[in-house]
């Protein structure tokens, strides 16, 4: 079956209500996987109703919105991954950041916390241990995306 056309010239598409009269909804695996392909060809899924250019976080909730909105829609996300799941915030930016700036900021108030009237020693800080953290911490979100967007039935193209 073709893929459904859509309005050109700024105009906004709708989304597909539903299947077919008389075919049944997909799964949400079966809609990641796409048609099953026919005896006399084995070629990957090419065809998508709703394809997302980028796997930020504004590319992976408007893929979930849509898989949850319209459950039989096909739908891929399509990243390079030279960030990873989330962009640039999650993963090289905001998040591992503030990671960062609060691990400083403990031993700042520690340093200061004898103008309170603490006798604290000076703590030692350890930089690969801080970096250990945010780095499994930033894989743990990944993870996160990456299984949210499989539930979804959303393929991920690497490309």
């Amino acid at each position: 079956r073709p893929p459904p056309t859509r309005p050109l010239a700024g105009a906004r598409p709708a989304l597909r209500q539903g299947p077919d009269p008389g075919e049944p909804a997909p799964t949400a695996a079966a809609r990641a996987q796409g048609p099953a392909p026919s005896m006399a060809e084995e070629a990957p899924q090419t065809h998508f109703d709703y394809l997302v250019l980028g796997a930020g976080s504004g590319g992976v909730a408007s893929a979930r919105r849509a898989a949850y909105h319209n459950p039989s829609l096909r739908i891929a996300i399509v990243e390079d991954f030279s960030a990873g799941f989330g962009g640039t915030c999650v993963n090289v930016g905001c998040v591992p950041k503030k990671l960062k700036f609060n691990a400083v900021s403990i031993r700042e108030a520690a340093e200061g916390a004898v103008h309170y009237g603490y006798d604290l020693p000076t703590p030692a800080f350890n930089w690969a241990h801080v970096k250990r953290i945010s780095d499994a911490y930033v894989a743990k979100l990944n993870g996160i995306y990456a299984s949210n967007l499989e539930k979804a039935g959303i393929r991920v193209i690497r490309g």
